[in-house]
């Protein structure tokens, strides 16, 4: 398989995502990313306020006033851990605040949308699909949307705060944020095989979604037939087979998932350990002098491995926005024109006063 290929197709699916949701929220949507960022300057300068309690040392390049007094002052170092942490804490909650306020202005936008283009469509573009397409559309895909839209921004909080992260850390060992940093790379790259098939897999939960949705309202419609005709049990037979064949492509999105989790904290563990190993084996054996960095190293490998499983979060859903974009693009275009503009014919009845009450 073209690896090149794989990426750009990958990177398609996170832009196509990104661009579903920012015609919903526009630039509101980057409000959260800020916040976050800020959040992860916060948690950076309250672990460097750890090093003079752990080394009694800063490294050179944080010689500045405000940290040059924490090296004479411990309980200085101690207010400003507490500080950043609980202003961390703070701001953490009014991003989250604001991102519920955004996820349900997105349920809102994307179910009464769906339901105002199936009403103004054309008839023959309606009468191609039954209720149980626009049941499923309405429902469950609008609602499938919503995991992905939390998913992206988990996945691009993770990012933004391992980047600010690894600038921190790059500061205080550079050489040590450079193999972290090709770590992560080749980490992300071979997990990249996994989101190509959870991608696809997403697409066939939604198809299949969408097809027992339709099958169940009919069935349902049609009750006195099937009991009239003893054909009750082929419709159940029917039901059962293809809610089968659904939860067996939504186990194997599932259990990438798990994947994808049980793996974050030894692969971050691992290479944290290689750092550590070198630092004994190759450096001046100080463990003390870098403790903090790893501890930046840490955290951000796990925000790098929190964004991979962010994103096949993202890659689990994206059956429902690709679905909902093909739909709401068709009925737009065929939306009937209503109003009172009148067609010529020779034919032509009109109708005035009329209602259906």
């Amino acid at each position: 398989y073209d690896g090149k290929n794989m990426i750009k197709n990958l990177d398609n699916d996170l832009r196509f995502c990104f661009n579903f949701f920012y015609r919903i929220l526009g630039i509101k949507i980057l409000f959260t990313f800020v916040l976050f960022m800020f959040v992860a300057l916060l948690e950076g300068i309250g672990f460097i306020a750890f090093i003079p309690l752990l080394s009694g040392e800063l490294p050179s390049v944080f010689d500045i006033p405000m940290f040059n007094n924490l090296k004479a002052n411990s309980m200085a170092s101690i207010f400003l851990i507490l500080s950043m942490f609980t202003s961390k804490a703070v701001i953490t909650f009014l991003a989250l605040w604001r991102l519920s306020h955004y996820t349900g202005q997105i349920y809102y936008s994307i179910k009464t949308e769906m339901f105002s283009n199936a009403l103004n469509a054309e008839y023959l573009v309606f009468s191609n699909r039954d209720t149980g397409h626009y049941i499923n559309l309405i429902n469950d895909q609008t609602t499938r949307s919503l995991s992905a839209f939390h998913h992206l921004n988990q996945a691009m909080i993770s990012l933004v705060q391992a980047s600010i992260l690894v600038s921190i850390g790059f500061l205080t060992a550079w050489g040590y944020s450079i193999f972290l940093v090709i770590s992560a790379v080749f980490i992300l790259f071979l997990f990249g095989f996994l989101n190509r098939y959870v991608s696809g897999w997403s697409d066939d939960y939604s198809a299949r979604a969408a097809v027992l949705s339709q099958r169940c309202i009919e069935y349902i419609g049609s009750w006195k037939y099937f009991v009239a005709t003893g054909k009750v049990n082929s419709a159940i037979t029917d039901i059962n087979s293809k809610s089968n064949k659904m939860i067996n492509v939504f186990l194997k999105m599932t259990i990438a998932g798990h994947f994808t989790a049980t793996l974050r904290e030894p692969v971050a563990v691992l290479v944290v350990s290689i750092l550590l190993i070198y630092e004994i084996k190759f450096g001046d054996g100080s463990v003390a002098s870098i403790l903090v960095s790893l501890a930046f190293f840490y955290r951000a490998m796990n925000n790098f491995l929190s964004f991979q499983q962010s994103k096949q979060g993202v890659f689990d859903s994206i059956g429902a926005l690709r679905l909902l974009d093909k739909e709401a693009q068709q009925l737009k275009s065929d939306i009937v024109k209503i109003g009172k503009d009148q067609v010529e014919s020779p034919y032509l009845i009109e109708f005035r006063n009329v209602d259906f009450s």
